[in-house]
């Protein structure tokens, strides 16, 4: 009996049945993977739509698994992301807070200290002033008198020998865009009505208050003489139309015509610098004076003792 193939076989005497077990058991494995191999065959070819079944639901559950895992991923950048701004954002306010800060205790600091040294400054510059008063009026004249000469030289060098050719040049550029010139300054006049008024106003109001302080002496005495002025006190009684009936006296100067477009007691504090003025007791006061409570309560104030009334 074969101890490998468990069954009878004869074999000669004195010979081995190794060989022929090795050769009936090589047989038997190549047939045994025959029928697995076959039996594989028939199993995919009945199986191959589960096997195809699973792998697209295998697949699809990947992809979907895949798909999560990007978004969690997306999500999880995407807080983080936004946790960084808001961390970057608190950190420029906090730098903004700890900057306005400082800034304000700089401020503080400034105010309290030029407080505290105003009036050493002020002595200090009126010293100063008073020190190089001449050095600096002759560091002025001098600048003024080089660039006068530069300016000088300038205009020999550039405008003598053609003077008369550039003169022909500005005449004729004028008249030729004259037209234009006018159509220019009419829009911006009609655009900035309001401003050229205030400039206008403005400028009247600073050449007559130059002129009242040129000609102070000629304009008080030809008014004193109009109103028959004594005293400073009697200009409380002169009223607004007296005042404005200067204008059609032609005993009057073209000068203190001009002076009393000037409004009545600014007119009058500059003629009498060294009088206190009451503004209440005028019959001829500015506009909207009544407006102002403390104005009205000063003038009752000093009505008390002629009416006998008393004001709470």
């Amino acid at each position: 009996v074969c101890s490998s193939l468990k069954r009878r076989h004869s074999i000669g005497a004195g010979s081995s049945c190794r060989g022929l077990c090795d050769t009936v058991q090589v047989t038997s494995d190549l047939e045994k993977r025959k029928r697995l191999l076959e039996y594989q065959q028939k199993y995919d070819f009945e199986h191959r739509e589960e096997r195809r079944e699973y792998q697209r639901e295998y697949q699809r559950r990947y992809r979907e698994e895949k798909r999560k895992q990007k978004s969690d991923e997306r999500e999880e950048n995407r807080k983080k992301d936004a946790n960084e701004e808001e961390k970057e954002k608190r950190d420029l306010e906090e730098e903004k807070r700890i900057l306005e800060a400082r800034r304000e205790k700089r401020r503080a600091y400034q105010k309290k200290y030029d407080a505290e040294h105003r009036e050493k400054r002020r002595e200090y510059n009126k010293t100063y002033e008073a020190k190089n008063k001449e050095k600096r009026s002759e560091q002025k004249k001098q600048y003024n008198l080089e660039n006068r000469e530069k300016i000088l030289e300038y205009k020999r060098k550039h405008y003598s020998e053609n003077q008369a050719s550039i003169s022909t040049k500005k005449k004729t550029y004028y008249q030729e865009n004259i037209e234009a010139k006018r159509k220019y300054f009419r829009e911006y006049f009609g655009k900035n009505r309001d401003k050229t008024r205030e400039y206008r106003n403005k400028y009247r109001i600073e050449s007559t208050q130059n002129l009242v302080d040129a000609n102070k002496e000629l304009i008080k005495e030809e008014l004193e003489q109009f109103f028959s002025i004594s005293l400073p006190a009697d200009w409380y009684t002169i009223t607004r139309t007296q005042f404005f009936a200067v204008n059609g006296f032609e005993g009057i100067s073209e000068t203190t015509k001009k002076a009393i477009r000037l409004p009545f007691l600014e007119l009058l504090v500059r003629l009498y610098p060294d009088e206190i003025w009451k503004p209440e007791l005028l019959l001829n006061v500015p506009q909207d004076t009544w407006k102002d409570p403390k104005k009205t309560r000063l003038y009752l104030e000093a009505l008390e003792p002629e009416l006998f009334i008393e004001t709470k």
